[in-house]
């Protein structure tokens, strides 16, 4: 029980750090995913 509190903290500390990280995959992903999408189409 400790360890899982313990990991939420380190979760949450680390949050921002992640978001940003999954903000710039999640553009990143757009543009692959849009090319791919436009590649596939006929």
């Amino acid at each position: 029980m400790k360890t899982m509190i313990l990991g939420l903290i380190l979760i949450e500390y680390h949050l921002p750090l992640y978001a940003c990280e999954f903000k710039l995959l999640g553009y990143f992903g757009e543009l692959v995913s849009s090319l791919y999408c436009a590649c596939l189409k006929p």
